[in-house]
């Protein structure tokens, strides 16, 4: 997710280096299992355009709920409506 750590840096007060390092450490940590991490998805959100951005999310251990945990829009499509369209993709996904 190469839009990760630049996020992170805009909106939390990191250098980019930081970012860098606490993005690798958040996907370290969520998916310790790599990607058969039970409950976690990490999806790319592909279009006709290509690459669109990123939706990752957990389910719920009780599996009744889903929390979105980051969602990026590729710097080049913000503001063209695509993180909207995906949220309403996400939408049925939360449901059991």
């Amino acid at each position: 997710m190469p839009d990760y750590p630049p996020d992170l840096a805009e909106n939390s007060g990191l250098t980019l280096e930081q970012a860098h390092l606490r993005a690798a450490q958040d996907l370290d940590q969520a998916f310790c299992d790599g990607p058969v991490t039970k409950g976690q998805h990490l999806l790319c959100i592909l279009g006709p355009q290509g690459l669109l951005g990123y939706l990752w999310y957990e389910i719920q251990t009780h599996g009744a709920a889903a929390f979105c945990s980051i969602f990026i829009s590729c710097r080049r499509f913000r503001g063209a409506g695509f993180a909207v369209s995906g949220i309403k993709m996400f939408k049925p996904l939360t449901r059991p």
